[in-house]
């Protein structure tokens, strides 16, 4: 890694967090390639070391701050982050995402003991999100992955440690005033004996192993996966949970265990996944007790920032509200207030922001409400209160809302003051709503409607099971997933928006193709897309018989060419094609790559194997497994190196011969491909290629 070029690129992103430049996905790796820094998991965790760096700084610089304005400031930081959505396989599968900036600085100021002699351990540090409110220099760190540790490395931390933190930190045994750590939520090969209890899932065991080092007196913060179920009696299900639970409160001060919802407070550091924080005050002298039966404190899911603050802190802070009279009306996990009667005056509508279909309205439901009169005793319309101008927007109800206003134009004056109920939550939370779940179950949606929903449930961290319970039947959430990566204005969607099938034949087939290769190579811009529509519906109509295959390899060829212009045409008319004498040297290509595929799927089954040893405390079968992996490396760089060569010959034929697009594969080259590339080679030395001679 070019440790200078990563700085600069932090150094980048901070600014922009700092002057309020929003981002995304696509336009972080932007700004990444212009450092060249390619590697997606490196600017991921580049990006989130920007926001440990600024979320540091606020908790320990902005000294004339309280410690809740410090936290307002975390928040508006988190809101303006980009969505930290790439995975890696290894991410995916210990499910190991970063913590929150927001439940990071409450979780280390739990922890955080205000004496100056304390020290602190965090064991699955990642960058050090979690660390923030706590000082680096008495902060003890520990990770095993690399570009994490190097990330930790650039922080002034009392001491880092690259430490399995599934085996006990025999160092360190009550030795820590502090833990605090949200390990990733993988699930263990076998069950792990650990004090009789057997524990199943990783976040549980390295818990464990990190209370292990807390002094008697300690304090820590853990969070873990998932939500907790109960049975009839109002214990938890029995399992996993129960065991894991029945232990902490036996042998510790539990303060808390709080329900925290992922959709809404963790979706920005790229997943949706429910967690919970658990707070220990102290280890017990004595073991005794066990988990508590469910009540409403516990049970409680928390989907805002200050509801979280105030759980821990018990200030007394509430969920800000512009409307004064709702808070006596509200109860705590309810979404909106009773019905009230508001002013029209007072209400508008934005459907932009709040309205999934491109109709504003259903003009057949205003035709009949205003036929037969609008009836208020049927649900009110929802809305909801921005505080900016002033005015309840309607986020569910337009059509009703669009008959009121005729009826009461037309002199009904009952409709002066409406009924509506209030949606409780900010701007981004009413969005929601409206968007993805009352509009779209209220009326069927357009394709670009639902396009835009798919994109936006997806930035919001949605998982694959709330994506199917929103787009129905599942082959229709893959294809939004295709149709998302197009232009939104582009001739495929507003075709697709059409019956078009007649006159744009395979059109959802080529939106498809199109989608996928726009989302492999964001160099396409919505130029590009409109030129492919053309090239594919506008001219010669035997493009339309053009395997998916060959359409990505033709669109390949011309952006990875070395003149390539992003903002000049692709110019798909004229692409001359070596095909006819490149396929061959393809396929072995092919072959090269599952071989190299097959030869890393060992690779990763060894580095398995030494895991396990590690976890059975079976040391001498590690030296073994180090070996295989070893010839293996050196078998995948054979390959690479053969891989390579077989590349060269491709470009030289590139570069030396024009033929058309759609030329049959001659016989000779079925026959036999070897002969016939040697044949080629001669051939282009004479520069006299003649195919009718092969």
């Amino acid at each position: 890694m070019d440790s200078k070029a990563n700085e600069l690129f932090v150094q980048k992103i901070e600014n922009d967090l700092i002057q309020e430049i929003k981002h995304n996905k696509v336009s972080i790796e932007k700004i990444a390639s212009g450092f060249a820094i390619y590697n997606k998991n490196l600017i991921k965790e580049l990006t989130e070391l920007a926001i440990v760096r600024i979320s540091r700084s606020i908790a320990h610089t902005y000294d004339g701050l309280s410690n809740y304005d410090k936290f307002q400031k975390i928040v508006d930081l988190y809101k303006n982050q980009a969505n930290l959505s790439q995975r890696t396989s290894q991410s995916m599968l210990l499910q190991q995402y970063s913590t929150p900036a927001p439940i990071s600085y409450i979780a280390s100021l739990y922890v955080y003991s205000g004496d100056p002699k304390s020290i602190y351990l965090e064991p699955s540090a990642g960058n050090g999100l979690l660390t923030i409110a706590l000082p680096c220099e008495n902060t003890f760190v520990n990770e095993l992955d690399d570009i994490r540790l190097a990330n930790l490395r650039t922080q002034p931390f009392a001491k880092i440690e690259s430490q399995d933190a599934t085996i006990p930190f025999t160092q360190y045994f009550k030795y820590f005033d502090g833990i605090i750590t949200n390990p990733p939520f993988g699930t263990l090969m076998e069950a792990q004996d650990y004090d009789g209890f057997p524990i199943k899932t990783l976040d549980h065991l390295m818990a464990l192993r990190a209370l292990d080092t807390m002094k008697d007196a300690g304090r820590a913060a853990i969070i873990i996966g998932g939500h907790t179920d109960w049975d009839e009696q109002g214990r938890i299900q029995a399992g996993k949970n129960r065991l894991f639970f029945n232990y902490l409160y036996s042998h510790y001060n539990v303060e808390d265990v709080i329900l925290i919802d992922g959709h809404k407070l963790y979706s920005r550091q790229g997943t949706s996944f429910d967690v919970r924080l658990i707070l220990i005050n102290g280890r017990k002298a004595k073991p005794k007790g066990f988990s508590p039966l469910k009540n409403s404190l516990i049970s409680e899911v928390i989907y805002d920032f200050d509801k979280l603050w105030s759980r821990v802190f018990d200030t007394g802070i509430t969920v800000k509200n512009p409307i004064e009279e709702v808070d006596s009306k509200v109860k705590s996990n309810e979404r909106f207030t009773e019905t009230k009667y508001v002013d029209r005056s007072l209400i508008t509508v934005r459907p932009e922001l709040f309205q999934g279909r491109i109709e504003k309205f259903s003009q057949d439901t205003v035709d009949k409400i205003v036929r037969e009169g609008y009836d208020k005793s049927q649900d009110p319309i929802a809305v909801w209160w921005d505080d900016e101008i002033k005015k309840y927007d309607v986020i569910s109800g337009h059509s009703r809302w669009e008959a009121s206003r005729i009826l009461y134009e037309k002199g009904d004056t009952s409709l002066e003051k409406m009924p509506v109920k209030v949606f409780i939550g900010d701007k981004d939370d009413a969005i929601d709503y409206a968007v993805l779940e009352s509009n779209r179950s209220g009326t069927a949606e357009g394709l670009l409607s639902d396009i835009k929903a798919y994109k936006r449930a997806v930035s919001k961290g949605f998982n694959r099971d709330k994506l199917k319970s929103l787009f129905k039947p599942e082959s229709y959430l893959h294809l939004l997933q295709s149709l998302s990566f197009l232009n939104e204005r582009g001739l495929f969607v507003e075709y697709l928006n059409q019956p078009s099938e007649q006159s744009f034949p395979y059109l959802k087939r080529n939106a498809q193709w199109v989608g996928l290769i726009r989302k492999q190579i964001p160099l396409l811009s919505d130029s590009h897309e409109t030129e492919i529509f053309n090239f594919l519906y506008k001219g010669d109509k035997k493009n339309l018989d053009i395997t998916k295959e060959r359409f990505w390899e033709i669109v390949e060829r011309k952006v990875g060419a070395i003149d390539f212009n992003p903002d000049q045409p692709l110019n798909l008319k004229s692409v001359i094609s070596p095909n006819a004498y490149s396929d061959p040297i393809r396929d072995k290509i092919k072959e090269i790559e599952k071989e190299i595929t097959d030869i890393e799927r060992q690779r990763s089954y060894n580095e398995n194997l030494i895991v396990r040893a590690k976890q059975e405390n079976k040391p001498e079968f590690i030296p073994k497994f180090k070996e295989k992996i070893s010839q293996l490396n050196n078998d995948i760089l054979a390959k690479l190196e053969e891989k390579k060569k077989l590349e060269i010959e491709i470009s030289k034929v590139e570069r030396e011969i024009n033929y058309d697009l759609f030329t049959p594969v001659p016989e000779a080259l079925k026959k036999d491909d070897a002969m016939v590339i040697l044949k080629l080679k001669i051939k282009m030395k004479s520069k006299a290629i003649q195919l009718e001679n092969f």
